[in-house]
């Protein structure tokens, strides 16, 4: 075993550590209070993220148990990275499943027939983006094409539209 180590056991001759796929994971950031509120946060989270997307082996980069003003950070860094594509994509909510004419109840429904899950899936390889993450930034996207009229916050009568659901006559409001 010595000389041979256990490469020549497991048949893993010509592979190194350094090749392999890897999930690169940040904790947090230490920014000492005066320096705070500068820019040094997403300036290193940018940098941590250009060296991993120019990296082939690393697959995406999570972020392990981060505090609130991490998640702000990393919310705002990704929406400028995720936004651009996403609206390349033209990435939005299809309404046409729930105006068919059959009973109009909400069940579950895949979510391939609500987004284009092809161009989400390679958009997210692209940017690798960790799966959670990219999750949330979708929804984030998603929300912001429905007119503020339309959402809770401005104005909306929720209960209106959680009655109404698939019967709702405005496609915004079936979207929200």
């Amino acid at each position: 075993l010595a000389s041979g180590g256990l490469q020549s056991i497991f048949g893993t001759d010509g592979i190194a550590v350094k090749n392999l796929p890897a999930c690169v994971r940040l904790s947090q950031f230490l920014i000492l209070p005066p320096y705070q509120k500068s820019g040094h946060g997403s300036a290193l989270y940018s940098a941590i993220y250009d060296d991993i997307l120019t990296d082939p082996t690393v697959r995406e980069l999570s972020v392990e148990d981060p505090s609130e003003e991490f998640d702000v950070l990393r919310d705002i860094n990704d929406w400028r990275t995720l936004e651009p594509k996403f609206r390349e994509a033209r990435i939005s909510i299809n309404v046409e499943p729930f105006t068919g004419t059959e009973k109009h109840r909400m069940g579950p429904l895949a979510t391939a027939k609500l987004l284009d899950a092809t161009s989400l899936k390679k958009i997210r390889a692209d940017t690798k983006i960790a799966r959670r993450q990219f999750a949330r930034q979708v929804e984030m996207y998603l929300l912001s094409l429905i007119p503020f009229s339309h959402r809770a916050a401005g104005g909306a009568s929720l209960t209106k539209i959680l009655i109404q659901k698939t019967r709702a006559t405005d496609p915004a409001d079936k979207a929200y």
